[in-house]
């Protein structure tokens, strides 16, 4: 699943165009472009995080969306602080699934820097 920031802290998920790519032979899906505002947070992430239990149960979608809540001052930053809240609901229990955890950040030098550019 994809999970996208907005600079004002709205959360908004992105749907999927198919299977896992690479995961069957031949499987074909759609293609979809989107663009970073500056402040933007692009997060992908495997069922794993979600479904990764503790003693309360599943971590679940809304305990990552406060985790991605969280400042953070890179892409690396943002991974780290979802990960460490992932370790921390998850503790001693054994994990049932594999989890990834991919994140991009748009700063606002970032789109600063490119004005600059196109001028």
């Amino acid at each position: 699943p994809f999970l996208l920031q907005l600079a004002d802290g709205e959360m908004v998920r992105l749907g999927t165009t198919g299977p896992a790519v690479g995961l069957m032979a031949g499987m074909r899906c759609a293609v979809r472009s989107l663009s970073l505002q500056a402040g933007a947070r692009l997060f992908l992430y495997t069922d794993g995080a979600t479904e990764a239990r503790g003693a309360t149960g599943p971590f679940g979608e809304e305990a990552l969306a406060r985790a991605l809540a969280r400042p953070a001052a890179s892409a690396q930053a943002l991974v780290d602080g979802v990960r460490a809240q992932l370790a921390a609901h998850v503790g001693g229990f054994e994990p049932h699934d594999d989890v990834t955890l991919f994140g991009l950040v748009r700063g606002l030098q970032d789109a600063s820097a490119a004005a600059s550019r196109a001028s």
